[in-house]
């Protein structure tokens, strides 16, 4: 295939170009042209105009929203207000943690077509070009040190794009990243099954979220404007199979068992089919490398329970701004510091998700609830010994969860020769720096001996 340079009059060449126009690409084009000079392009695969399933976003929105110069486009008037949140989390009565009491004042239910469309207008309006309906397919590394990306258009013409700067801001997906080597680590195994609803209800408390345990998951569910609500189970992916929670008729089933999200959709009529999404935990094992970077849920993923998304999205590409402005002025730490910056804050997260998890502790027997309870097992005193082969090298390089493939090696090799557990922990903290808890160190040594790659002794081998 034949590539011509970039088409309607757009530069051969840039500084930056972002490859996605959600809320993590954009908020860093609007922060790269408040910082500086330098040409940035965001290329959007689609035109931006699908239904997304929107997302609840608390008062802190506003801190980020101010940086950036887009407070107004939370007031436009497409997006409702919320007042809070409501749930039955940890026991059957509802509870409600009102906004009120912030000094914001207020949340809100973003119709999040509008709102990405919107983010990525704003930085066009600000200098950065922005083009949608056009996917980058590819890139390679020149001899100068700049990318040349691979581009198809509209039509399916192929196009090129020479560029300083790559900032990965696809998603869950990472596709840029992935290329050049980086691999997801995942930490559950979520799917989001949503539905929108018709609502027939005036007295639903429009301005609060609901959210409601149950036995294999969690409901979700919020108003979203000219009177629909979205309603969303959140279920591992192995309870979807099992109960078929993807198919309407069992989905439908397992919502009637509910209290207050069935009350809440009281006379509702569906008005769309299922939408299933991953809903995972994730992060990259590696988010910065020379001349790029991962934003947004390109380098690291929230549970939905933590309503951050959009939050963390706008923040990291803030952060993101500030490193490559930082990288163009021959600071070396640059990107070292924001990918050391995001590996952080995905951390606390971790702790927050096992915090909140944990404060639910109805359904002792649900798989769903037995993972999430973070219960240490492992006997710090318990031998444990790895067995090196071919085979087992083998398996452990398909291994995804947890840490990435080389701290698992690590793990395995500290186990080499028979060592106990505490041992273990100990040694593989000192190697990783501070890096990971001990929790994390103690889980994925739990998960390594449910896969068996290693192995339980009795005594010293």
């Amino acid at each position: 295939m034949t590539y011509s340079a970039s088409p309607n009059c757009l530069p051969s060449e840039i500084d930056v170009a972002i490859i996605g126009g959600g809320p993590g690409g954009a908020a860093t084009a609007i922060s790269l042209q408040q910082q500086g000079d330098k040409q940035v392009a965001i290329l959007e695969k689609s035109r931006q105009e699908h239904f997304r399933i929107g997302e609840t976003v608390p008062p802190n929105i506003y801190s980020v929203m101010q940086q950036l110069g887009a407070r107004e486009i939370l007031e436009k008037g497409e997006h409702l207000p919320s007042s809070g949140s409501s749930s039955a989390w940890g026991s059957s009565q509802l509870g409600y943690q009102d906004f009120f009491f912030s000094l914001e004042g207020k949340g809100w239910h973003l119709n999040r077509t509008l709102f990405d469309a919107s983010l990525a207008e704003m930085a066009a309006e600000q200098g950065a070009i922005l083009r949608r309906r056009v996917r980058v397919v590819g890139g390679n590394r020149l001899a100068d040190g700049k990318w040349n990306l691979a581009l198809l258009d509209e039509d399916g013409s192929p196009w090129e794009l020479k560029t300083s700067f790559v900032v990965d801001a696809t998603g869950r997906r990472s596709f840029f990243a992935s290329k050049q080597g980086a691999n997801r680590v995942v930490m559950d195994s979520l799917l989001a099954i949503a539905a929108v609803f018709e609502l027939d209800n005036s007295a639903v408390k429009a301005g609060y979220t609901l959210v409601e345990a149950a036995a294999w998951g969690w409901w979700y569910a919020a108003r979203l404007p000219n009177n629909r609500a979205i309603v969303t189970l959140m279920s591992d992916r192995e309870q979807v199979g099992e109960h078929q929670f993807s198919h309407w008729k069992y989905w439908q089933a397992y919502l009637e068992q509910t209290n207050y999200v069935q009350e809440m959709l009281a006379g509702a009529i569906p008005a769309s089919q299922l939408m299933v999404t991953s809903a995972v935990s994730q992060y990259l094992d590696q988010m910065t490398g020379d001349g790029w970077l991962a934003v947004g849920d390109a380098a690291c993923t929230f549970d939905p329970l933590a309503s951050a998304g959009i939050y963390k999205a706008l923040r990291s590409g803030i952060q993101a701004a500030e490193a490559i402005a930082n990288y163009f002025n021959s600071d070396t730490t640059a990107l070292t510091q924001y990918e050391a910056r995001t590996r952080h804050q995905f951390e606390l997260y971790l702790e927050d998700k096992r915090h909140y998890y944990a404060l639910e502790q109805r359904w002792p027997n649900s798989q769903f609830w037995q993972r999430r309870r973070f219960k240490i097992a492992l006997d710090p005193s318990q031998w444990l010994d790895w067995e090196q082969s071919p085979e087992s090298i083998r398996q452990l390089q398909g291994l995804k969860m947890y840490l990435p493939v080389r701290d698992l090696h690590l793990l395995c090799q500290l186990c080499f020769g028979g060592k106990q557990a505490g041992e273990v922990v100990g040694k593989f903290l000192a190697h990783t720096q501070g890096r990971f808890s001990a929790y994390r160190a103690i889980e994925a040594l739990e998960y390594l001996l449910v896969e068996q790659i290693i192995l339980r002794s009795c005594t010293p081998v």
